[in-house]
């Protein structure tokens, strides 16, 4: 165990002290529009495809382990109205390698509109999930494979101080007699730039909000209404490194809450709770390694890595430990094969020093994005 401890904060001290060169690797869904004053009255053809491969080999008492292997396609027509005004339509395909038929088809229209280059409206399908920027004890990374896409209302803030993504996800929509809940997601992602981006030492403060609402006055269900969420907030130091290799080294720490204001706890055992997680990692052009330790007491996340959490949220589970204490190692690479088209191999590495036990998650993606111009309308 000393060893082991040892060995990852030597990792650590090493990462920080000789990085060689930032790049920062985008999330492969990561596709943001910005609407160009000649693009007005355009029609577009636009193709998004993720092939991928995810391994989790978890054994942990708080998750099983599982495979996701397939294929999301989602064909649209995307149409800029004018300089500020963007519809975009299509269709959502989700098909796992192994099932005869398409595991999911859903429609998918958005209405974008943009008061000015720093604000913007998104009405309809969000621009959501890995765009949101969430860390993992908020966001598991695999849910882009399946808990996709999502629906609602965004709002995009774009300044040289704030980078914002503020939005309202309805997960489940009633009418009157339903027998379900409405559930509803309100979530913040903000990162506050303290410094300018053209110095060498950047500082950041990044904020985030995930507040979950299930319930609603008009179902028929028989489930107590549950209000609960997390609050999160750091301080974020990039420095610029001069090698050829890595080109940015990154430091943070953050301070992440759990509170339940339902009331019927979803947990009986707690109903809130805290962590702290610090972290370092290093960025070149391709390659990005990342390494951390955590400590949570009562802390659970609804849509986060599991692995971070004080209780199961699996069915039938009673599994729960009060503190956690976990280190942890992300490895990604990222190559751009030819226009539009990307390769991302990732791994996930979570050492439970109370359970003295290694759980770990890998994956691949090939992921194509591309718009073809259609039609250019006269006048």
């Amino acid at each position: 165990m000393k060893k082991i401890i040892s060995g990852w904060f030597v990792f650590m001290f090493l990462s920080v002290c000789f990085a060689a060169g930032q790049q920062r690797l985008l999330p492969v869904l990561h596709r943001p529009d910005s609407m160009q004053a000649e693009h007005a009255k355009t029609l577009f053809l636009r193709i998004s495809n993720n092939n991928f491969l995810f391994d989790a080999e978890y054994f942990s008492p708080l998750e099983d382990g599982y495979t996701w292997i397939g294929l999301q396609l989602q064909p649209e027509l995307v149409y800029q109205v004018s300089s500020k005004f963007m519809l975009h339509g299509g269709v959502y395909l989700l098909k796992y390698s192994g099932r005869e038929k398409t595991s999911e088809v859903r429609p998918v229209f958005s209405a974008v509109y943009s008061f000015s280059p720093a604000f913007s409206l998104v009405m309809g399908t969000l621009y959501g999930s890995l765009n949101h920027w969430l860390p993992q004890p908020l966001y598991q990374y695999d849910r882009s494979m399946y808990d996709y896409p999502e629906e609602g209302l965004q709002a995009l803030v774009h300044t040289s101080w704030l980078e914002g993504d503020y939005w309202l996800q309805w997960r489940n929509f009633i009418l009157p007699g339903d027998p379900h809940q409405e559930e509803l997601v309100f979530g913040t992602s903000s990162l506050f730039k303290i410094s300018s981006e053209e110095t060498d030492w950047r500082f950041s403060i990044p904020v985030y909000t995930l507040i979950n609402h299930r319930g609603g006055q008009i179902d028929a269900s028989p489930q107590p209404v549950h209000t609960f969420g997390n609050l999160a907030a750091g301080v974020k130091v990039d420095k610029s490194l001069s090698g050829n290799f890595f080109q940015v080294l990154d430091l943070r720490i953050m301070a992440y809450n759990y509170f339940d204001q339902s009331g019927t706890p979803l947990f009986p055992l707690f109903s809130s709770g805290y962590a702290l997680q610090p972290e370092a990692e290093m960025t070149g052009k391709n390659l990005s390694l990342r390494a951390g330790y955590w400590y949570g007491h009562d802390f659970y996340s609804l849509l986060g890595e599991p692995l971070f959490a004080t209780a199961s949220g699996k069915t039938g589970s009673g599994a729960a430990y009060h503190n956690r204490h976990l280190l942890t190692l992300k490895v990604q690479y990222q190559k751009n094969f030819e226009k539009g088209l990307n390769f991302f191999f990732y791994g996930n590495g979570f050492y439970d020093l109370g359970l003295g036990r290694f759980d770990y998650n890998v994956g691949l993606q090939l992921l194509f994005n591309m718009d073809f111009r259609l039609i250019k309308a006269k006048g």
